[in-house]
């Protein structure tokens, strides 16, 4: 098993979820106690592949958009199974989420029984969903653009008249800091938008956000075809990153690099099946049904990178 690889540093500690920062981390030693984790310590839930909006470096077309979607009963079954086999992270996105009427009631159990839940969403219509997600308590809001032009270029709604993405995203922002929601904005670079990359800090500065997590187009989904036009000239490294550290420590700021790593990544995806996903490829890998099963059936080292997905989660090199 992967708690006897290494050093063996997973025998003799417990894994701490820190809810205020959403990182884990080896808590205190616990003597004569050899603790296994049979599950996930976070886990991905896509939720619905439905959307409404067509962003260039997702599902642009609607013959390409997912539409598999559990019912509402089966999302029960599958969070009653999150809580029973002790999973503490689970990121609810993809499609959008908040086109589920039942989403509320599914954070709401989560929720209740210590899961801490994290809805990732484009912000259509955040500031109309977030009175019914008073539990919710982390939420993240996809910004592309520093004004309405660049980001409704880059995020139109599927309904032309609707096309008011901007706008609605800043307004759940402004809607979830207001409720105490603690609050990540996910920006996706671009050749658009790479060079408003100081112009965004000050935009969101100006919100009082403190999360900002900046992210790479990735070569899938409909940026597959365009991939190296999205990304001609795009300039973006470490050394940005800390520059922007440096100039404004009120907020903290990630870069996400895409990973190189497969199978490290717990998955649900929307027809009950348990996967996980391969990077060179950005294929989901279906596992199996999640009806019969449990999460523990799947948590293997022949499906996953079980010591990657620990040393991703717990930061350790």
């Amino acid at each position: 098993m992967w708690n006897n690889l290494s050093s063996n540093i997973f025998q003799w500690k417990t894994i701490v979820y820190n809810k205020s920062t959403d990182t884990f981390a080896l808590g205190i030693p616990v003597d004569g106690m050899d603790i296994k984790y049979t599950s996930p310590l976070s886990i991905g839930w896509i939720i619905t592949g439905k959307c409404n909006l067509k962003c260039m470096h997702c599902y642009w077309n609607e013959e390409e958009l997912p539409s598999d979607e559990v019912s509402a009963d089966e999302a029960m079954i599958i969070a009653s199974k999150i809580i029973t086999e002790g999973i503490k992270r689970v990121s609810i996105s993809w499609g959008e989420p908040m086109l589920r009427k039942d989403l509320p009631k599914i954070v709401d159990y989560l929720s209740d029984n210590g899961v801490w839940v994290i809805v990732s969403t484009n912000g259509l219509n955040v500031s109309d969903k977030l009175p019914q997600l008073k539990k919710l308590r982390h939420i993240e809001l996809s910004l592309d653009g520093a004004t309405e032009k660049i980001h409704d270029y880059i995020r139109p709604a599927r309904i032309s008249w609707q096309s008011i993405s901007f706008k609605n995203a800043i307004l759940g922002i402004k809607a979830a800091l207001d409720m105490g929601i603690k609050t990540r904005v996910l920006t996706t670079l671009n050749i658009y938008n790479y060079k408003d990359i100081w112009k965004m800090w000050v935009l969101l500065s100006n919100l009082w956000v403190h999360e900002w997590h900046i992210g790479r187009t990735t070569n899938a989904w409909r940026a597959r075809f365009i991939y190296n036009w999205l990304m001609d000239g795009v300039m973006f490294n470490e050394s940005d990153l800390e520059q922007l550290k440096n100039d404004f420590p009120n907020i903290k700021i990630q870069y996400n690099y895409p990973s190189k790593a497969s199978k490290y990544y717990g998955l649900i995806i929307p027809n009950w099946q348990m996967a996980t996903q391969d990077y060179r490829t950005w294929e989901k890998i279906a596992l199996g049904s999640l009806v019969e099963k449990s999460f523990g059936d799947f948590w293997t080292e022949d499906n996953f990178d079980i010591r990657g997905h620990y040393y991703k989660w717990l930061n350790l090199n």
